[in-house]
């Protein structure tokens, strides 16, 4: 079996790609899935982050408000490795154990979206790693119209994280998300076809 990490920079579109290879019959798991699920109401992680900032980040229905969340680690790199720290040791558990349930089904591949794995060192859990890129205007643009964000807080978000052209580098393949859908589904076809995954939807 071939586990391979999903990442890029923020807004460059790994939800997309990811959509396009559930679509080829692919299993695709989120890891900001696997995060949030981890903080909900009456988690231990739950419990811990309200410790750590106090109960005004509760929404009315007493989930954590996670925008409310990120608003304060954004600003605070101290305040952003504390939370890494709590939530990213239970994250790897989880994909851990679905890697190795993963192998018990026979699944030829699975594919997790990390937005963070050159971030926190996540490379080693898989075998291969792809990145989702986009030229760095068209990142921002992406992400002032997703969330709602000033061209300021936009920068302050991707400037969070590790440069775009760095994690390129360290990647086993590059999928560029600039084109329109067929052709970033041709490129992905091809990169798979590459590490010999034929057997998805569009071969059958």
């Amino acid at each position: 079996m071939k586990t391979i990490g999903l990442t890029g920079g923020i807004a460059t579109g790994k939800s997309t790609v990811g959509s396009i290879l559930r679509e080829l019959g692919i299993p695709v798991y989120s890891a900001d899935q696997l995060a949030h699920d981890a903080i909900r109401k009456g988690t231990p992680l739950y419990h811990q982050i309200l410790a750590e900032w106090g109960q005004d980040l509760l929404r009315e229905d007493g989930e954590i408000d996670r925008k409310q969340l990120g608003k304060i680690v954004f600003a605070d790199a101290a305040e952003r490795r504390k939370l890494e720290g709590m939530i990213h040791p239970v994250v790897i558990a989880e994909i851990q154990r679905m890697i190795s349930e993963g192998k018990q089904r026979g699944e030829p591949v699975l594919v997790f979206e990390v937005p963070l794995l050159f971030e926190v060192n996540l490379e080693g859990l898989f075998d291969l790693v792809w990145v989702v890129s986009l030229p760095p205007e068209e990142q921002l643009n992406r992400l002032m119209r997703r969330d709602r964000l000033t061209r300021a807080e936009a920068i302050q978000r991707v400037n969070a994280q590790l440069p775009l052209a760095i994690k390129e580098g360290k990647a086993d393949a590059v999928i560029n998300n600039q084109f329109d859908l067929d052709t970033v589904r041709k490129q992905i076809i091809k990169i798979l076809n590459s590490i010999g995954v034929t057997w998805c939807k569009h071969k059958r």
